[in-house]
Protein backbone atom coordinates (compact mmCIF):
# COMPACT_ATOMS: atom_id res chain seq x y z
CA UNK A 1 0.00 0.00 0.00
CA UNK A 2 2.88 2.61 0.60
CA UNK A 3 4.66 1.59 -2.55
CA UNK A 4 1.69 2.71 -4.28
CA UNK A 5 0.26 5.48 -2.76
CA UNK A 6 4.63 6.67 -3.11
CA UNK A 7 4.40 6.08 -6.52
CA UNK A 8 0.91 8.47 -7.31
CA UNK A 9 -1.86 6.17 -6.50
CA UNK A 10 -4.68 7.92 -4.76
CA UNK A 11 -5.44 7.06 -1.50
CA UNK A 12 -9.52 5.91 -3.16
CA UNK A 13 -7.87 4.14 -5.56
CA UNK A 14 -9.24 0.42 -5.82
CA UNK A 15 -5.35 -0.50 -5.70
CA UNK A 16 -4.83 1.55 -2.33
CA UNK A 17 -8.16 -0.28 -0.85
CA UNK A 18 -7.22 -3.56 -1.84
CA UNK A 19 -4.18 -3.48 0.55
CA UNK A 20 -5.88 -1.91 3.27
CA UNK A 21 -4.31 -3.79 6.31
CA UNK A 22 -6.55 -5.92 7.95
CA UNK A 23 -5.69 -6.31 11.80
CA UNK A 24 -8.85 -8.87 12.95
CA UNK A 25 -6.97 -10.55 15.88
CA UNK A 26 -10.41 -12.52 16.63
CA UNK A 27 -10.34 -14.05 13.29
CA UNK A 28 -7.06 -16.46 14.19
CA UNK A 29 -8.59 -19.66 15.01
CA UNK A 30 -7.81 -20.39 19.15
CA UNK A 31 -6.21 -17.01 19.19
CA UNK A 32 -7.57 -16.72 22.85
CA UNK A 33 -5.81 -19.65 23.76
CA UNK A 34 -2.70 -18.90 21.86
CA UNK A 35 -2.08 -15.61 23.70
CA UNK A 36 -2.62 -17.36 27.13
CA UNK A 37 0.00 -19.60 25.77
CA UNK A 38 2.18 -16.77 24.71
CA UNK A 39 1.87 -14.68 27.53
CA UNK A 40 2.71 -17.56 30.15
CA UNK A 41 5.86 -18.08 28.23
CA UNK A 42 6.70 -14.73 28.28
CA UNK A 43 6.05 -14.36 32.21
CA UNK A 44 9.16 -17.03 32.34
CA UNK A 45 11.19 -15.42 30.54
CA UNK A 46 13.90 -13.01 32.06
CA UNK A 47 14.70 -9.56 29.83
CA UNK A 48 17.93 -9.29 29.00
CA UNK A 49 19.81 -5.73 28.34
CA UNK A 50 22.87 -5.37 26.90
CA UNK A 51 24.63 -2.47 26.70
CA UNK A 52 26.33 -3.62 23.29
CA UNK A 53 24.97 -4.89 20.10
CA UNK A 54 26.64 -7.64 18.73
CA UNK A 55 28.35 -7.27 15.11
CA UNK A 56 29.23 -9.75 12.84
CA UNK A 57 32.86 -10.52 12.43
CA UNK A 58 35.33 -8.27 10.31
CA UNK A 59 36.02 -11.95 8.52
CA UNK A 60 32.97 -12.46 7.25
CA UNK A 61 32.10 -11.89 3.13
CA UNK A 62 28.37 -11.28 1.69
CA UNK A 63 27.54 -12.88 -1.33
CA UNK A 64 24.57 -13.28 -3.63
CA UNK A 65 23.89 -16.48 -5.66
CA UNK A 66 21.25 -16.30 -8.66
CA UNK A 67 19.54 -19.25 -9.51
CA UNK A 68 18.13 -19.15 -13.16
CA UNK A 69 14.34 -20.44 -13.83
CA UNK A 70 15.98 -23.24 -16.07
CA UNK A 71 18.33 -24.12 -13.26
CA UNK A 72 15.95 -24.27 -11.10
CA UNK A 73 14.17 -26.73 -13.51
CA UNK A 74 17.11 -28.60 -13.81
CA UNK A 75 16.89 -29.07 -10.14
CA UNK A 76 13.15 -30.17 -10.01
CA UNK A 77 13.87 -32.83 -12.52
CA UNK A 78 17.01 -34.36 -9.73
CA UNK A 79 14.10 -34.10 -7.31
CA UNK A 80 13.15 -37.77 -7.43
CA UNK A 81 9.66 -36.61 -6.60
CA UNK A 82 6.68 -35.64 -9.04
CA UNK A 83 5.94 -31.80 -9.23
CA UNK A 84 8.75 -30.63 -6.31
CA UNK A 85 8.34 -26.63 -5.85
CA UNK A 86 10.44 -23.93 -5.99
CA UNK A 87 11.19 -23.51 -2.98
CA UNK A 88 11.45 -27.32 -2.20
CA UNK A 89 14.54 -27.58 -4.51
CA UNK A 90 15.99 -24.46 -3.91
CA UNK A 91 16.23 -25.08 -0.29
CA UNK A 92 17.81 -28.57 -0.71
CA UNK A 93 19.98 -27.25 -3.04
CA UNK A 94 21.37 -24.66 -0.20
CA UNK A 95 21.43 -27.51 1.94
CA UNK A 96 23.70 -30.08 0.73
CA UNK A 97 26.23 -27.61 -0.88
CA UNK A 98 26.42 -26.05 2.55
CA UNK A 99 27.05 -29.44 4.56
CA UNK A 100 29.58 -30.82 1.27
CA UNK A 101 30.92 -27.59 1.28
CA UNK A 102 32.05 -27.87 5.05
CA UNK A 103 32.99 -31.16 4.52
CA UNK A 104 35.60 -29.99 1.53
CA UNK A 105 36.81 -27.55 4.61
CA UNK A 106 37.60 -29.89 7.09
CA UNK A 107 34.88 -28.85 9.52
CA UNK A 108 33.33 -31.79 9.64
CA UNK A 109 33.60 -32.91 13.26
CA UNK A 110 30.36 -35.40 13.40
CA UNK A 111 29.52 -36.71 10.18
CA UNK A 112 26.28 -38.42 11.86
CA UNK A 113 25.46 -34.83 13.63
CA UNK A 114 21.59 -34.11 12.88
CA UNK A 115 21.62 -31.03 10.14
CA UNK A 116 18.77 -28.67 10.27
CA UNK A 117 17.10 -26.29 7.81
CA UNK A 118 14.60 -23.94 9.21
CA UNK A 119 12.33 -21.63 7.05
CA UNK A 120 8.92 -19.19 8.37
CA UNK A 121 5.80 -20.98 6.43
CA UNK A 122 2.59 -18.30 5.97
CA UNK A 123 -0.06 -19.58 7.36
CA UNK A 124 -3.07 -17.40 6.35
CA UNK A 125 -4.63 -19.61 4.04
CA UNK A 126 -3.42 -22.59 6.39
CA UNK A 127 -6.05 -21.70 8.80
CA UNK A 128 -9.52 -22.63 9.50
CA UNK A 129 -11.35 -20.23 8.33
CA UNK A 130 -8.30 -18.74 6.40
CA UNK A 131 -7.36 -15.03 6.72
CA UNK A 132 -7.19 -12.69 4.03
CA UNK A 133 -3.58 -11.98 2.29
CA UNK A 134 -3.87 -8.24 3.62
CA UNK A 135 -3.70 -9.78 7.38
CA UNK A 136 -1.39 -7.48 8.83
CA UNK A 137 0.23 -9.08 11.84
CA UNK A 138 2.68 -12.42 12.66
CA UNK A 139 0.86 -15.52 11.55
CA UNK A 140 3.92 -17.40 10.55
CA UNK A 141 4.59 -21.05 11.85
CA UNK A 142 8.41 -22.65 12.01
CA UNK A 143 9.11 -25.24 9.31
CA UNK A 144 12.04 -27.68 10.67
CA UNK A 145 13.52 -30.03 8.12
CA UNK A 146 15.81 -32.71 9.91
CA UNK A 147 18.69 -35.19 8.44
CA UNK A 148 22.38 -35.85 8.59
CA UNK A 149 25.34 -34.51 7.96
CA UNK A 150 26.62 -37.74 6.09
CA UNK A 151 23.05 -38.22 4.32
CA UNK A 152 23.39 -34.33 2.90
CA UNK A 153 27.10 -34.91 1.83
CA UNK A 154 26.91 -38.44 -0.07
CA UNK A 155 25.32 -39.41 -2.68
CA UNK A 156 21.82 -39.00 -3.51
CA UNK A 157 22.15 -36.26 -0.65
CA UNK A 158 19.95 -33.39 -2.87
CA UNK A 159 16.92 -36.25 -2.81
CA UNK A 160 17.40 -37.01 0.38
CA UNK A 161 17.09 -33.11 1.39
CA UNK A 162 14.18 -32.70 -1.31
CA UNK A 163 12.39 -35.30 1.06
CA UNK A 164 13.01 -34.06 4.15
CA UNK A 165 11.71 -30.52 2.80
CA UNK A 166 9.16 -31.87 1.51
CA UNK A 167 8.30 -34.14 5.20
CA UNK A 168 8.46 -30.80 7.01
CA UNK A 169 6.04 -28.94 4.97
CA UNK A 170 3.58 -31.57 5.38
CA UNK A 171 3.70 -31.48 9.08
CA UNK A 172 3.09 -27.49 8.76
CA UNK A 173 0.31 -28.96 6.78
CA UNK A 174 -1.39 -31.18 8.83
CA UNK A 175 -1.94 -28.61 11.76
CA UNK A 176 -5.40 -27.75 12.78
CA UNK A 177 -4.88 -25.76 15.73
CA UNK A 178 -2.82 -23.21 15.91
CA UNK A 179 -1.95 -23.35 19.39
CA UNK A 180 -1.10 -26.63 19.92
CA UNK A 181 1.27 -26.68 16.50
CA UNK A 182 2.88 -23.43 18.31
CA UNK A 183 3.50 -24.85 21.85
CA UNK A 184 4.83 -28.65 20.25
CA UNK A 185 7.33 -26.33 17.58
CA UNK A 186 8.82 -24.10 20.95
CA UNK A 187 9.83 -26.74 22.74
CA UNK A 188 11.42 -28.13 19.10
CA UNK A 189 12.90 -24.68 18.71
CA UNK A 190 14.26 -24.43 22.38
CA UNK A 191 16.18 -27.88 21.82
CA UNK A 192 17.57 -26.48 18.41
CA UNK A 193 19.77 -24.33 20.57
CA UNK A 194 23.40 -23.90 19.41
CA UNK A 195 22.78 -27.25 16.42
CA UNK A 196 24.25 -27.08 13.06
CA UNK A 197 21.16 -25.32 11.50
CA UNK A 198 20.49 -22.79 8.17
CA UNK A 199 18.06 -20.29 9.03
CA UNK A 200 15.86 -19.09 5.79
CA UNK A 201 14.50 -15.38 5.96
CA UNK A 202 12.19 -14.29 3.29
CA UNK A 203 10.41 -16.67 0.38
CA UNK A 204 11.43 -18.03 -2.86
CA UNK A 205 7.50 -15.85 -3.63
CA UNK A 206 8.71 -12.73 -2.13
CA UNK A 207 9.39 -10.11 -4.75
CA UNK A 208 11.82 -7.51 -4.08
CA UNK A 209 12.00 -6.28 -7.54
CA UNK A 210 8.33 -6.33 -8.83
CA UNK A 211 6.45 -3.45 -9.40
CA UNK A 212 4.42 -3.64 -5.99
CA UNK A 213 7.80 -2.53 -4.70
CA UNK A 214 8.12 -0.11 -6.41
CA UNK A 215 7.87 3.44 -4.83
CA UNK A 216 8.36 5.36 -7.64
CA UNK A 217 11.76 4.83 -8.42
CA UNK A 218 11.47 1.76 -10.42
CA UNK A 219 13.07 -1.59 -10.43
CA UNK A 220 15.60 -1.85 -7.79
CA UNK A 221 19.05 -2.52 -8.45
CA UNK A 222 20.07 -4.84 -6.05
CA UNK A 223 18.50 -6.01 -2.85
CA UNK A 224 20.39 -7.12 0.12
CA UNK A 225 19.42 -8.44 3.80
CA UNK A 226 20.99 -7.41 6.78
CA UNK A 227 19.85 -10.72 8.46
CA UNK A 228 22.44 -12.82 6.65
CA UNK A 229 25.08 -10.96 8.66
CA UNK A 230 25.20 -13.88 11.33
CA UNK A 231 26.08 -17.34 10.10
CA UNK A 232 23.23 -19.94 9.46
CA UNK A 233 20.91 -17.12 7.88
CA UNK A 234 20.39 -17.26 4.40
CA UNK A 235 18.12 -14.92 2.54
CA UNK A 236 15.55 -16.30 -0.13
CA UNK A 237 13.36 -14.22 -2.55
CA UNK A 238 12.41 -13.77 -6.18
CA UNK A 239 14.98 -12.89 -8.30
CA UNK A 240 15.95 -9.58 -10.29
CA UNK A 241 15.37 -11.13 -13.54
CA UNK A 242 13.80 -14.36 -12.98
CA UNK A 243 14.72 -17.27 -11.36
CA UNK A 244 15.36 -16.67 -6.92
CA UNK A 245 18.33 -15.09 -5.29
CA UNK A 246 20.10 -16.56 -2.23
CA UNK A 247 22.25 -14.24 -0.05
CA UNK A 248 24.61 -15.12 2.58
CA UNK A 249 27.42 -14.18 4.85
CA UNK A 250 30.17 -16.85 5.53
CA UNK A 251 33.88 -16.22 6.15
CA UNK A 252 35.72 -15.60 3.09
CA UNK A 253 37.95 -18.82 2.86
CA UNK A 254 34.57 -20.60 3.45
CA UNK A 255 32.94 -19.17 0.68
CA UNK A 256 34.80 -19.76 -1.75
CA UNK A 257 34.72 -23.29 -1.12
CA UNK A 258 30.75 -22.62 -0.89
CA UNK A 259 30.52 -20.91 -4.04
CA UNK A 260 32.44 -24.01 -5.74
CA UNK A 261 30.55 -26.41 -4.66
CA UNK A 262 27.28 -24.54 -5.11
CA UNK A 263 28.17 -24.27 -8.72
CA UNK A 264 29.51 -27.73 -9.09
CA UNK A 265 26.22 -29.90 -8.04
CA UNK A 266 24.04 -27.33 -10.79
CA UNK A 267 25.30 -29.66 -13.33
CA UNK A 268 25.57 -32.73 -12.16
CA UNK A 269 23.16 -35.57 -12.54
CA UNK A 270 20.70 -37.26 -10.68
CA UNK A 271 22.89 -38.85 -8.06
CA UNK A 272 23.78 -35.30 -6.69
Amino acid sequence: MWAAISRGAGEDSDSVKNLLPFYGRDSIQDSNRLTLFRWNQIKKSKPTVSQTLPLPSDKLVRATFALSDSQIEKLKSFAMIKNPSTFVVVCAHLWTSMARSEAAGDDDDDDDEPCYLGSPVDCRRRLDPPLPDNYFGNCLMPLIAVSSHRRLRGNGGFAAAVAAVVAAIKVVGKSTRVSEFFENRSEIMSELIGKKAIWIAGSSRIDHYGADTDFGWGKAVKFECIHTDFQGGVHLCKGRDGGVELGLSLDKGKMHIFAAVFNKYLYLNSNM
